[in-house]
């Protein structure tokens, strides 16, 4: 999911797409390291924003990395902590590009909601703030995923075709043996 500059707000977001804060920062570095069955994700996740930092210390906020695969429909969320998270993803839902971008929501009203770091076009505002409000977005960090093309080429045919010795009978026949096989 790529999260666009056009996206506007009603209150101020951290992010590097805009200018609602100044002199703070939330940004993610990811390494991807490619397993047997699962690709390994290190997120290394940085917050530099005192009153955001409070909210998520009293559990009135938390981040959260969503990851989308364009290719395999895949959508999935996952809590991060600040500093380094680790976890894996099955290989079979990721194809070509996984996309991640993180956020930070509130998990609870928030009333009165100031920082010192906002722009000083907001002068003294304060923003009454609904759960699931964002507060804070990464960059988007893509991921590309190489596949080995053969992974099914050592996958046994569901099908045998076998001749049918029939004189009489010229019509294709189709049977299921005891190996769970289509005999054509």
């Amino acid at each position: 999911m790529k999260i666009k500059s056009s996206r506007l707000y009603s209150y101020p977001v951290l992010s590097a797409m805009y200018d609602d804060y100044i002199n703070s920062r939330f940004s993610i570095k990811v390494k991807a390291y490619n397993k047997t069955k699962n690709l390994l994700l290190n997120i290394n996740c940085n917050l530099d924003n005192e009153e955001l930092i409070s909210l998520i210390n009293t559990n009135k906020a938390k981040i959260v990395c969503h990851f989308e695969c364009q290719k395999t429909k895949l959508r999935y969320t996952k809590d991060l902590i600040i500093g380094d998270n680790s976890f894996e993803i099955a290989n079979t839902d990721i194809n070509e590009q996984l996309q991640i971008v993180a956020f930070v929501v509130a998990i609870d009203n928030i009333s009165g909601y100031y920082s010192k770091s906002f722009n000083s076009d907001y002068g003294t505002s304060k923003f009454d703030l609904e759960i699931g409000s964002v507060l804070a977005i990464s960059n988007q960090p893509d991921i590309p995923i190489e596949k080995n093309i053969y992974d099914l080429s050592n996958v046994p045919s569901i099908i045998s075709i076998v001749p049918y010795n029939s004189e009489t009978d010229h019509k294709i026949y189709i049977d299921m043996d005891d190996n769970n096989k289509i005999m054509v």
